[in-house]
């Protein structure tokens, strides 16, 4: 998916185990990421990060684009919600929005950020770290 960027992952360590739909989960850092490769340069970073806050976890998908306007971010998740001058980018406006859906519907939020670099943008989303259980095969 990011063969024309370089794309760097959560650093091995502690594994965080969370509470929701692992598969709808990688679904929507997939397409955080997708996302990224259509918005960034050519050949620029796109770094995917997840890290503990309290009762959640916390992933982050960082990217080297141009970014998304302040005036933009209370709408972009919206259905059918484009970014103003984007039209060269083939989308239909519907992938973010079915992203917050699965985060809401299991118990996380989702939001973009500047980055704090100035550059690009940072997707990020949470979602409930999973209770601790007496058999970690149950996690």
């Amino acid at each position: 998916m990011a063969r024309r960027h370089k794309l760097s992952g959560p650093r091995a360590g502690q594994p965080v185990f969370v509470r929701g739909d692992r598969r709808r989960t990688a679904e929507v850092v997939a397409g955080l990421v997708h996302n990224a490769t259509k918005y960034a340069p050519q050949g620029t970073r796109i770094t995917v990060k997840i890290e503990r806050a309290d009762d959640r976890a916390i992933v982050r998908v960082q990217d080297q684009g141009r970014g998304v306007p302040p005036n933009e971010r209370s709408r972009i998740f919206e259905p059918y919600a484009r970014g103003a001058g984007n039209d060269e980018v083939p989308g239909s406006g519907i992938g973010l929005f079915a992203s917050r859906r699965v985060v809401e519907g299991q118990g996380g939020d989702i939001w973009v950020e500047a980055s704090p670099d100035g550059g690009g943008a940072v997707f990020a989303f949470t979602v409930p770290l999973a209770r601790a259980t007496a058999d970690p095969a149950l996690r």
